[in-house]
């Protein structure tokens, strides 16, 4: 199970990717380094059910 820290920390490194993506190609850049993301996150977890799960769990209250 993921500690509140390591949960900060991955936040923390996914914010630092975004802004880095964004001053290399632009704010159009952020949903396709989003989407790659999902995609090798989902292929290292092979369970593409509960990626879809996950993905439709993080758009709720948004």
């Amino acid at each position: 199970m993921t500690t509140h820290s390591q949960i900060e920390a991955i936040y923390e490194a996914l914010a630092t990717a975004i802004d880095k993506t964004e001053a290399a190609a632009g704010q159009s850049a952020t949903p396709v380094y989003l989407a790659k993301l999902v995609l090798a996150l989902s292929h290292a977890l092979n369970d593409s059910a509960r990626v879809h799960q996950l993905i439709d769990q993080c758009q709720e209250d948004i």
